[in-house]
Order: C-alpha cells, then sequence, then structure tokens
C-alpha cells in the first residue's frame, strides 16, 4: 500500500534522465511513495509564421508515445533492484510548454508534496542569463524540491 506521500520526478532528455529516474524510483521504494514523472517538451519557435502547420500532429503524438516507452523501459530496470516489490503504477505526463511552468502546474493540480528534479551543472553564465528549469522549480514550486545531482547518492 503506498504512502501518503506523492512525489513528481521532472525528466528531460539528457542522459542524467534515466539516473534520476533509478534514483527516485530507489526513494520511493524505501519510503513507500507514489512516484510520477513529467516530460515537457518546448513549444516549437517558428522561424517564420506558418511554420508549425507545415508539421502534422501525429509527429508530437509519435514523440510523446516514444518518450514513454522509453521512462517505462527506464523503470522496468529500476524495478529489477526490487524483485519481491508489490506491482505498482506510474503516471507518465508528457506535456508541451515551458518546463518549470508546467511541472510547477502539473505539481500544485496533483496534490504532489515534493518534486525531484535534475541538475546538468550548466555554466555559470548560462544560468545567469536565462536560468535553468530546475533553479526555476526550485524558486516558484508551492512544495518542497530535491535537486539530484549525477552520481548515485545515498541519503
Amino acid at each position: 500500500m503506498p504512502g501518503t506521500g506523492k512525489v513528481l520526478v521532472a525528466i528531460g532528455v539528457s542522459d542524467l534522465s534515466e539516473e534520476l529516474v533509478r534514483f527516485s524510483h530507489r526513494i520511493a521504494h524505501e519510503m513507500n511513495l507514489v512516484l510520477d514523472f513529467i516530460h515537457v517538451f518546448e513549444p516549437i519557435k517558428p522561424g517564420f509564421r506558418g511554420f508549425r502547420q507545415w508539421i502534422p500532429d501525429d509527429v508530437f503524438e509519435d514523440a510523446k508515445k516514444s518518450y514513454r516507452f522509453k521512462v517505462k523501459k527506464w523503470l522496468e530496470k529500476a524495478e529489477e533492484k526490487y524483485p519481491g516489490a508489490p506491482p505498482h503504477e506510474h503516471q507518465i505526463f508528457v506535456v508541451e510548454g515551458n518546463p518549470a511552468e508546467q511541472v510547477i502546474k502539473k505539481a500544485k493540480e496533483g496534490q504532489y508534496r515534493l518534486i525531484i528534479a535534475g541538475n546538468r551543472d550548466e555554466s555559470a553564465l548560462k544560468e545567469l542569463m536565462i536560468g535553468s528549469t530546475t533553479t526555476n522549480i526550485s524558486r516558484y514550486a508551492h512544495c518542497s524540491v530535491l535537486i539530484y545531482r549525477s552520481g548515485e547518492q545515498s541519503i
């Protein structure tokens, strides 16, 4: 039976994401938490008016299905470390929009008590100029945010 905590994990397309899935999955098992995932596609910024209409809608649907499949595979690998654990489901949300805004919105709507996001150690200049998704999530989220840095870590 799941615990009372709900955790939303913000994942992207970087190499860090698979590691983040394993890390968050371990925490969820150890603390008996509900664990869901969200990936946000940035909207296409057309170079000229009408660009988006050239891209068929099914391209985005195919990309969402493909990403969900990838996350499910990562979860299957993470599950192998807990062979006796009771089966459980994870929701995988794939949406379009500003990543930080969409993660915060989903966390609030879903009444999540914790967001886990990864930090890719971007350059200080880049983060200063445009910020990072993780920085913005931690700054504006209504709930606690755990920032994961690469490398398996113990809590």
